[in-house]
């Protein structure tokens, strides 16, 4: 089963609980950032795994920022970017829906 986090804007994952998350869910990940009127979205499928450096890095850069954090656990399909979450559902100039 897969893990998805909400992280509010000032707030730090701790280790423990993230190396957890991420040991247990290691296929890939997707992350969305709330800028004040865009999502940013980066998704990666590392070959080797996800690493809990990669991802404490990505939520630190962006800590100022609401974040979603996806992380995959495969249970069908390949491990590719395209079965990695978020999906784009819908997308205009003024809005913006991701699925995970």
């Amino acid at each position: 089963m897969c893990v998805i986090l909400e992280i509010q804007p000032g707030v730090t994952i701790p280790h423990t609980m993230l190396f957890n998350a991420i040991h247990n869910n290691e296929d890939g990940y997707g992350l969305v950032i709330k800028h004040k009127k865009t999502l940013e979205v980066i998704k990666k499928c590392p070959e080797n795994g996800t690493t809990v450096k990669e991802i404490q890095e990505l939520l630190e850069k962006h800590v100022n920022h609401l974040r979603y954090l996806h992380l995959r656990h495969r249970t069908e399909g390949e491990i590719t970017l395209d079965n990695c979450h978020p999906y784009t559902v819908y997308q205009d100039t003024d809005t913006q829906i991701e699925f995970m």
